[in-house]
């Protein structure tokens, strides 16, 4: 019996144990969502859909979702490359993503999960990066893995689980960069990244968030005095951009169009009438109620919401002011995390929101309470009991 206990007690048995929870719950979501990625996609409904939606008829009764709008825009580019003839106002390398998806594998719903598994991968990568107890690492991961949001991207043909994987990659690339000896093969291949993965990051939406994104790599890489190494980012950024128009060129357009068409698209936001309700982030964060954009809509629960959400953004709230009180900054990769964080949450701010927005930064905030929960001095048997309930509590509010 003694044998056991001090058996169970083991790090490295407990960390055994924990990874293979998180590829037990990994594959049970999987499993229990199977229809959504085998279902076909449906050409004639979904096209039938879209020239009956609000897109084409401004009165229709009708109307068509983000996800099913994708997918037939990513479905007439890779067969037309017709840029600016379904979803004109947003850059063509998501529709690319799941019109590939569609052609290949049948459907975008694949291609969606193809994602959330490269995003697993990424954000283990960065946890591994920041966090140095396996237990800890461990928990971040299943929290990621079973985060009703996060999972719901998996078999949805929406923008922002590729916006994720992009931005993760771009924050790995930024923290390899800070941390490589100049003019090394690491140094010179880490910028090569940041560069490409910030491209990627705003071929796949209007790019007022990548303007956040920036503005972080600048402070830091100002910081860390490398901040010559923004202009040739800046660069592979521009041409990653312009590569994803890259068919548009082919049929003959000139860089004139190409412009016209920017400005257009950055017009249709700029000229909306949508009213954002300011401050909406933090209702649905700490209590999951959010409100439309309409005048006549009314505040609604979240459905996505877990207690953990709280918690996790309540966590990234005490480890900042730590750094407040203490006068102290924290070291240049977490001083980075919070820069984009705190960016992120300042831009859904005044911007106006939808709660899968949360995408981008709900990651972070497990990072941010996990890092906090490594510095505080608690006697690591709480801190596995208070995890493991807070996970019972915030799975059993994902499948209610």
């Amino acid at each position: 019996m003694k044998y056991i206990i001090s058996t169970l007690k083991q790090p490295s048995f407990q960390k055994i144990i924990l990874w293979i929870t998180i590829a037990w719950f990994l594959l049970f979501q999987i499993i229990l969502s199977w229809k959504e990625y085998a279902r076909p996609f449906r050409e004639q409904y979904l096209y039938t859909l879209y020239y009956h939606s609000q897109w084409v008829m401004p009165e229709a009764i009708q109307s068509i979702g983000d996800d099913g709008l994708y997918q037939v825009a990513g479905h007439q580019l890779i067969q037309k490359h017709n840029f600016f003839e379904i979803n004109p106002e947003v850059p063509p390398l998501g529709k690319y993503y799941y019109g590939t998806s569609i052609y290949l594998l049948g459907n975008a719903e694949k291609g969606a999960l193809f994602l959330f598994l490269i995003g697993i991968v990424l954000y283990y990568l960065l946890v591994r990066k920041i966090i140095r107890n396996p237990l800890l690492q461990g928990f971040a991961i299943l929290f990621f893995v079973t985060d009703p949001l996060l999972f719901y991207q998996s078999y949805v043909s929406m923008l922002d689980l590729p916006q994720l994987v992009a931005l993760l990659g771009h924050t790995l690339a930024v923290l390899v960069l800070i941390s490589a000896k100049k003019s090394t093969k690491r140094f010179w291949s880490s910028i090569v990244l940041a560069g490409l993965t910030l491209g990627l990051f705003m071929s796949l939406k209007i790019g007022f968030l990548g303007v956040i994104i920036i503005g972080a790599d600048l402070l830091i890489l100002w910081k860390k005095k490398q901040l010559m190494t923004l202009f040739p980012m800046l660069f592979l950024m521009g041409l990653t951009y312009i590569a994803a128009y890259s068919m548009y060129f082919v049929q003959g357009h000139s860089i004139v169009e190409f412009l016209q068409a920017q400005k257009w698209m950055l017009n249709f936001y700029l000229s909306s009438q949508v009213e954002p309700v300011f401050g909406t982030v933090f209702s649905t964060i700490l209590l999951g109620r959010i409100i439309g954009w309409n005048q006549d809509s009314s505040w609604t629960q979240v459905a996505e919401w877990t207690i953990a959400w709280s918690l996790f953004f309540i966590g990234t709230l005490i480890f900042s002011g730590r750094s407040v009180t203490t006068k102290k900054l924290p070291d240049a990769p977490l001083l980075y995390l919070s820069l984009l964080t705190f960016g992120l949450l300042a831009g859904y701010t005044i911007l106006p929101f939808f709660t899968r927005y949360l995408v981008l930064i709900v990651p972070f905030f497990i990072l941010f309470t996990m890092a906090l929960l490594e510095k505080l001095s608690i006697n690591k048997n709480y801190v596995l009991s208070g995890l493991l309930i807070l996970f019972v509590i915030h799975y059993y509010m994902f499948w209610n």
